[in-house]
């Protein structure tokens, strides 16, 4: 499921600020993000008597930003971060789903946190917002989870 989440969130038209925000950012640096699976969550919220479960698939998107002004370099990023969020919240609202199985029937995807900061230091910062998928996931052939 990683892979097409992936897949699905390099479609946001944002991404491409986040090369901007990093001031330290080369040429050769394509991607100032990465978007993980999280840890410590239950896949299975529900299992039917049918067989079908319905899933969630946790994740978070980083990106390590470096600042020279705090102040200014927190608003941007915060910007960046409200407007993926929004893009999500869009998508799911017009049932814009990452691309999956046949077996799975996507039923929402949205962030569950508002961005936050994770391991800062004087000059630069890990940002993290987190997002889930859930999904219908109906008999049939298993797939890794």
């Amino acid at each position: 499921m990683i892979e097409q989440i992936r897949a699905y969130i390099e479609t946001c038209p944002f991404l491409n600020e986040l090369a901007e925000l990093n001031q330290n950012n080369s040429i050769e640096q394509d991607k100032n993000y990465s978007i993980n699976e999280s840890a410590d969550y239950n896949p299975v919220i529900y299992s039917f008597l049918n067989g079908e479960k319905e899933m969630q698939f946790a994740f978070h998107l980083d990106t390590c930003l470096s600042w020279t002004d705090p102040l200014q370099e927190n608003t941007n990023t915060s910007l960046f971060f409200e407007k993926f969020r929004n893009w999500l919240e869009e998508n799911d609202e017009q049932n814009i789903y990452p691309e999956v199985d046949d077996n799975i029937l996507p039923l929402s995807i949205s962030t569950t946190t508002n961005e936050y900061m994770v391991e800062p230091n004087s000059t630069e910062a890990l940002y993290r917002i987190n997002g889930i998928f859930t999904y219908i996931k109906t008999k049939g052939e298993e797939n890794n989870e």
